[in-house]
């Protein structure tokens, strides 16, 4: 029974860290067509071994080894679109930033970058943001102040209170992170950060490739 727990701890970890990878990696670490044949023949027999532990629809039934092909082809197919999720960003398509000696990357995620710009004090311009017009009214209005009025545009920090709601989760470490950021900046406005709910990467794992 203690084998079996650990088996399937090992099958859910080795898919929640192919997600983080394949998110950290984005466009910019290509991988090679050869590593991800690899890949897929190493999942596919992984899957065949355990996949009680992660496919729901396997209970009480046999699974053969080319259903665990064509799933571990379908959770290859969803890892390449989670590497592609940031391409509709502007500012924040990357999350890999260069240390400040110069030697490596560190890990700087979509939520964190969005806050520090928030609470810079230079306000950067957060072009990844869009503003929801309520009607015709409002289009109409916007475009005529795009015509007649060269006033700035306004900043979430510019409000007493701003909130932050992440639809889908987040993890504790972010939470950590972001709270400390907030905390740091010295701003004057209150920064609510609220969720969906708490995440773990293999909560996130399942989220994703819904197996």
């Amino acid at each position: 029974m203690a084998m079996a727990r650990r088996a399937y701890r090992a099958l859910e970890r080795l898919l929640a860290l192919l997600v983080s990878v394949y998110s950290l990696a984005g466009d910019e670490v290509p991988f090679p067509k050869q590593h991800e044949e690899a890949l897929l023949e190493t999942l596919s027999v992984a899957i065949f071994e355990d996949h009680k532990s992660v496919l729901s629809s396997a209970e009480g039934r046999v699974v053969s080894p080319e259903q665990c092909a064509a799933v571990a082809a379908d959770v290859l197919s969803k890892l390449k679109e989670v590497a592609k999720m940031r391409r509709i960003l502007n500012r924040y398509n990357t999350v890999l930033k260069p240390t400040e000696t110069g030697s490596g990357h560190e890990y700087r995620g979509v939520l964190q970058q969005l806050v520090d710009d928030l609470v810079d004090s230079a306000r950067p311009e957060l072009v990844d943001l869009r503003h929801r017009n309520h009607g015709v009214k409002d289009l109409l209005r916007s475009g005529l102040n795009i015509l007649t009025s060269k006033k700035s545009r306004k900043h979430p920090m510019d409000a007493p209170t701003v909130i932050l709601f992440i639809i889908g989760g987040v993890s504790l470490d972010e939470c950590r992170r972001l709270h400390r950021s907030v905390i740091t900046s010295g701003v004057d406005a209150n920064v609510i950060i609220g969720s969906t709910k708490i995440v773990t990467s293999v909560d996130a794992m399942r989220d994703v490739l819904r197996l």
